[in-house]
């Protein structure tokens, strides 16, 4: 039998060091949105996934997280080497097909057990954004877990894992580090074109895509750069006084000197009809905020445009900032043991309820059945007396395996307090 204090393997106390995690894949500094895009699923291929995931492991649970930032895939399984090697193979043989065998591909990221943990709450954080310190991220997180809930991939781990991402995101939020309008994608795209188009000048900007992110970069720019907006939107539910149908954009493009898109389709709504008008005079900036790209392959290749990518943002980023950084790190480190704990205890829930019910059948029924089948021909005074002792010995064992798993509980949350 392993010892308590084996490591990761080694029974409870040992489970405690590790969260039944694994994360692989990349992010704006690993692969350009043109690898980024290669990953993306659709449901049916995340489907596929999840059941060659659950045949290694019947029990693990799968989420996808495709922002414009990364595309990462979240499992929860307890055996994260095999299942690790199971999906670093499939985003290989997602962009061999779309590039060549022969292609340089980028490197991927991989995380297992605290080390994913770690690195999903510093995602959730806004710490590992293009833009740091991004309130967007915590909500796609969360409609990452919605899509695989209602897909049925989630597992209790993944659930559990929501609620921590988001208790470190609102922590990040308290201490400052977090920003709804003064961080994020809407502000670099807001300082890229101005670095494009000048300070204090008077222009005009077309942003096709009213969701949340669009709506931002939008009122930013309008209320820091002072240029002028117009704003476009598959539908306009309500806001027809504001907002005009995308089907207007290609006749309103003469008149701008720059497009954001931020529609979010799955695929490009712009192509080579939508620009038609414009002239090879007077490029058009274009800056594409989305995963997939939202301009197809030959709009982007046409010398009327100055075709930019979400990745050109980075050299507006500031890597540097480090508001409320320090005490973030710690918060981090804390929820990672809290979560651990968390995990900890999943594998003793369902063992303590079992006992406890069958503690609860013996006292209340089944030692008297018992004593009366094997007991029958003994006075019923004698009966009773030994099925007092009985139940009296199945109490003084319950309360021994109760207090057995406590104990190890709690060495488990020690050994994780004291690594932290």
């Amino acid at each position: 039998m392993s010892s308590p204090n084996t490591g990761p393997q080694g029974g409870l106390v040992g489970r405690s060091q590790e969260s039944p995690l694994t994360a692989i894949g990349c992010d704006f500094r690993r692969a350009s949105s043109a690898w980024r895009e290669v990953l993306i699923t659709s449901p049916v291929e995340r489907k596929a996934l999840h059941d060659a995931i659950r045949r290694s492991d019947p029990e693990a649970g799968f989420m996808a997280v495709e922002t414009c930032n990364r595309v990462e895939w979240v499992v929860s399984t307890e055996d994260s080497a095999w299942i690790g090697e199971l999906l670093h193979a499939q985003m290989l043989d997602r962009w061999c097909a779309r590039f060549g065998d022969h292609a340089e591909l980028p490197t991927l990221e991989r995380y297992s057990g605290r080390a994913a943990a770690e690195h999903l709450f510093r995602v959730a954080a806004g710490l590992e954004s293009l833009a740091q310190g991004e309130a967007e991220i915590a909500g796609q997180l969360q409609a990452s877990l919605q899509r695989a809930q209602d897909e049925g991939t989630s597992t209790r781990v993944l659930n559990g894992l929501g609620r921590f991402m988001g208790g470190i995101a609102k922590t990040s939020q308290r201490m400052g580090f977090r920003s709804s309008f003064n961080r994020g994608i809407h502000v670099l795209t807001a300082w890229f074109l101005e670095r494009r188009l000048g300070a204090g000048t008077r222009r005009t900007i077309a942003v096709a895509g009213m969701g949340e992110i669009g709506r931002k970069t939008a009122d930013f720019i309008e209320q820091h750069l002072g240029y002028s907006v117009l704003r476009f939107n598959r539908t306009l539910g309500g806001h027809e006084e504001s907002w005009r149908s995308l089907d207007a954009l290609p006749e309103a493009l003469a008149d701008v000197e720059a497009l954001v898109i931020a529609t979010g389709a799955r695929q490009p709504p712009l192509d080579e009809e939508t620009f038609r008008r414009c002239s090879t005079d007077a490029p058009l900036l274009v800056m594409d905020l989305g995963i997939p790209r939202q301009v197809g392959a030959g709009a982007r290749a046409l010398p009327s445009l100055r075709y930019h990518p979400v990745d050109a943002l980075v050299e507006v980023r500031n890597p540097e900032e480090d508001a409320g950084r320090a005490r973030l790190e710690e918060a981090i480190a804390q929820q990672v043991a809290r979560f651990n704990r968390f995990c900890l205890e999943r594998h003793v829930v369902g063992l303590l309820r079992v006992a406890q019910e069958k503690r609860l059948d013996l006292i209340r029924g089944d030692v008297d059945v018992l004593v009366q089948d094997r007991m029958r021909d003994t006075d019923p005074a004698t009966r009773a007396r030994v099925a007092d002792l009985l139940r009296e010995v199945v109490r003084s064992y319950a309360h021994d395996v109760f207090q057995s798993v406590h104990d190890a509980l709690e060495e488990g949350w020690k050994n994780a307090r004291d690594q932290d």
